[in-house]
């Protein structure tokens, strides 16, 4: 790992997909190259495009990465003009499937908590890393013939009981179909969609963000901003510089 004068001088940001916001404040020296940092003490963002850096950010050429190509272009075959619901969408997954639904020419909405809106359209694919109350609330807005990839369920992995889903029957009548995958199961898919991402990365349409917190004594901190939606971007823990 780099330290953060290191980051400061590789990590060079073409294009920003996020803006300082109550959690987050600009560096004073704000510009081309640059690093976003919590209040938190200890805690920091660091957003990259993949220009320079790509051998310091593995994880979109890796599991993040081909997650969100197979559930989005092979589960969920989209349609350039289609709308597209992201759940988590800040999250390591969540941040790549955005960019791609725009790089398909898609319309993306994506949450990163738990209010979802109402489309009087309806929605076409729904990108599902939540689950619970929010998928319940995304049936209802699902358009006819819509499709659901089913990657993750994380309001549900730590509770006793399970929630319910009330709104199935919406699979029914608005013929929608729902799929859930393992990214393991598609590792055939690699070579196509490391094709397609390399050439993202060489014309510079694709950034990506971590969520830095130093220190390996703050690991169990950093594993439950994963169950609470604090972190922006991939949660990493650096334990080391070298």
């Amino acid at each position: 790992m780099f330290s953060s004068l290191s980051l400061k001088t590789l990590v060079h940001v073409k294009r920003p997909i996020m803006s300082p916001n109550s959690r987050l404040k600009e560096s004073p020296t704000f510009n081309a190259k640059s690093t976003y940092r919590f209040f938190q003490s200890r805690t920091r963002i660091v957003v990259a495009s993949f220009n320079e850096v790509l051998i310091l950010h593995p994880s979109f050429v890796g599991m993040p990465g081909l997650t969100a190509y197979v559930g989005f272009h092979e589960i969920c075959s989209p349609k350039k003009g289609e709308l597209v619901f992201v759940s988590a969408a800040s999250s390591a997954v969540g941040q790549l499937v955005g960019q791609f639904v725009k790089l398909m020419g898609c319309y993306v909405v994506g949450s990163a908590g738990s209010n979802i809106r109402y489309f009087p359209e309806g929605i076409n694919i729904y990108f599902e890393n939540v689950g619970g109350k929010m998928l319940d609330a995304v049936l209802l807005n699902m358009a006819i013939h819509g499709r659901i990839a089913a990657c993750g369920m994380i309001s549900q992995y730590n509770l006793e009981e399970p929630e319910g889903v009330c709104n199935l029957f919406g699979l029914l009548v608005k013929c929608v179909r729902m799929e859930g995958f393992v990214v393991s199961d598609h590792f055939h898919m690699y070579p196509k969609f490391l094709e397609l991402a390399l050439q993202y990365i060489k014309e510079g349409k694709i950034v990506y963000i971590e969520d830095i917190i130093e220190g390996l004594e703050n690991a169990p901190s950093a594993l439950i901003r994963l169950f609470t939606g604090q972190n922006v971007g991939k949660q990493v823990v650096v334990v080391a510089h070298e």
